[in-house]
């Protein structure tokens, strides 16, 4: 518990009814409920690295995305334990709920590609909450990486991230010495 304790929370996301969830932990990542003193209300083992946590619009179900393991964990709230995992791509960071809760938009930090590929960018993974299946992963456009933030639309037409550009198909012109 100590090493967890050490390691910071990875996110927080609160639920309609007030309730806090808290992601915590490394190689041994889990999901705290806390009561309304702050206490922990109850736990789950994840996976590595929890961040994240996106709590569904009925406050039943609560996704991790464990960073180091590529999947994202359904956790049964009322329970408060994992229902199934869902793999993604390479480091999921960020995620948004769309489509009403239909539609989970995840945002994987890190390109799964190769870096000699003509296009090199980070990739959101779409997934159907009921199936507990990806749909599809859209690629970013060339260069974006990074992805840090997350967002969707109610109607889940739209996904927005956040991510970091890269112009490794620029040639330098100029080098600066300091």
């Amino acid at each position: 518990e100590e090493a967890q304790a050490a390691s910071g929370p990875g996110g927080v996301a609160v639920a309609a009814d007030g309730t806090v969830y808290v992601t915590a932990g490394v190689a041994g990542g889990e999901l705290l409920k806390l009561d309304a003193a702050g206490g922990v209300a109850g736990r789950v083992a994840t996976g590595h690295t929890p961040v994240s946590p996106v709590v569904s619009p009925d406050g039943k179900t609560v996704y991790v995305l464990n960073r180091f393991d590529n999947t994202v964990s359904v956790v049964d709230a009322a329970r408060m334990a994992v229902a199934g995992t869902v793999a993604v791509l390479r480091e999921p960071h960020a995620a948004a709920l769309g489509a009403g809760g239909r539609l989970l938009f995840v945002a994987n930090h890190l390109p799964y590609c190769r870096a000699t590929d003509d296009t090199v960018a980070a990739s959101v993974s779409v997934i159907d909450t009921a199936s507990r299946k990806v749909q599809r992963h859209v690629m970013l456009p060339h260069g974006q990486t990074g992805v840090r933030g997350a967002g969707a639309s109610s109607g889940g037409k739209a996904a927005y991230v956040t991510t970091k550009l890269g112009r490794s198909h620029t040639p330098t012109t100029h080098v600066r010495r300091a």
